[in-house]
């Protein structure tokens, strides 16, 4: 039974080319790593996730004056301390393992240090701090990990989320075009701002206000990168390894045709039909775990990478308690979390049953006699493994 109510999400009109800048188009560097097939057509649910899940772990986040968290929209355990983006709090929490609330990084304002909105936020493992991107204040925060200001970068870019390699800073861009980011998705610039290279074009006949779509997480050669309506990941490589294709998603005859892709009104009849990737994807070397949108409901899922043959995965689709994979952890498990007003409302209307909890989730089942409406979420980690017979 699926815990968390289907939304619908506009996107943006962008059409997955090969990178291009400019003045000249290039070809997707192919030759560094072979293309795998995440077959969504053949795309099968479990009588049971359990029957999919290793090991699951339920971490209650502690609720206090000073630690509400709303929802959870990107989460990074770094050092034993786990990092929690919420966007709507407009706020970067920090939790112990155990759930205690820590601390929080940054403040809300305009003076040395403050913002007003947070977009997004990475960890530089290297340098040991914390960047925070904020659209309101056109750039990029640095900050300890305990929390101490360190400088704020000014990019004039406005991103919906973004990634460091290299020296490089690469912004994800929507709607919100500008005279640097131009008509392109993603925009490479140096610490002073200026544009290195401009990629994957859009449309220039789109317009309105659309919300976010795409998404940029890092792995270990780089980063992953999609923009909306995509069928396509592609990894951005380090130490100038190039861009290239990853993984093409096959969505059957549910995949959006290429006249829907370049016409928002026609999205906006018919996109609902269709089927293309959504927001979240994280990757270890063994799990591919993402979300994507089947004709109007967002579906989660994972693919064992290590066992595909023939370059080809076929996913097993997520069910409760797992929700959008919103990070990884170093062991390669993928942190969702449970909304604790969601849960408790779907128990008093049947659609969870406490017998089912205590039979499958007996750790879960354990913390309801603590758990209040106006509680922080509760975040899962979760080791899957192929089922059996799969």
């Amino acid at each position: 039974m699926k815990l968390f109510a289907f939304i619908s999400v506009n996107f943006i009109f962008c059409i997955l080319l090969p990178s291009c800048n400019d003045n000249k188009r290039r070809k997707p560097d192919t030759g560094k790593a072979g293309i795998t097939i995440v077959d969504i057509s053949k795309a099968r649910s479990l009588p049971a996730i359990g029957d999919a899940i290793k090991e699951i772990q339920f971490i209650p986040l502690e609720t206090n004056d000073s630690s509400i968290v709303s929802t959870v929209n990107k989460a990074i355990l770094y050092e034993s301390e786990i990092y929690i983006l919420d966007k709507e709090q407009r706020s970067l929490k920090v939790f112990g393992k155990d759930g205690n609330y820590l601390r929080s990084i940054g403040s809300l304002g305009k003076g040395p240090g403050e913002f007003t909105i947070i977009n997004d936020f990475i960890i530089d493992p290297r340098e040991k701090k914390i960047l925070i991107l904020s659209n309101n204040e056109q750039g990029i925060f640095e900050f300890s990990l305990q929390g101490k200001y360190i400088r704020s970068i000014k990019h004039r870019l406005y991103g919906n989320s973004f990634s460091r390699i290299d020296g490089k800073y690469y912004y994800h861009i929507n709607q919100n075009v500008n005279d640097l980011s131009k008509h392109y998705n993603l925009i490479a610039v140096d610490s002073s701002g200026k544009v290195l290279d401009r990629l994957f074009p859009f449309p220039k006949s789109f317009g309105g206000g659309l919300s976010f779509s795409g998404f940029i997480f890092k792995n270990k050669k780089g980063f992953l990168y999609s923009s909306a309506l995509s069928d396509t990941i592609y990894q951005i490589a380090a130490a100038g390894n190039g861009i290239y294709p990853k993984y093409v998603f096959d969505f059957g005859e549910s995949a959006i045709p290429l006249s829907v892709k370049k016409s928002f009104d026609s999205f906006m009849k018919e996109g609902l039909r269709y089927s293309f990737l959504h927001n979240y994807v994280v990757e270890s070397e063994d799990v591919l775990a993402f979300t994507y949108q089947d004709r109007g409901k967002i579906i989660s899922a994972f693919c064992i990478r290590e066992n595909g043959a023939g370059n080809s995965l076929i996913p097993v689709k997520f069910t409760f308690p797992i929700g959008h994979p919103i990070g990884l952890t170093g062991e390669g498990k993928v942190v969702s979390f449970i909304s604790v007003a969601g849960f408790i409302s779907a128990l008093k209307a049947g659609k969870i049953s406490e017998l089912y909890l205590k039979e499958e989730f007996p750790e879960l089942y354990e913390l309801l006699p603590t758990l209040e409406v106006s509680d922080n979420p509760i975040l899962t980690i979760v080791e899957f493994e192929m089922p059996q017979n799969f």
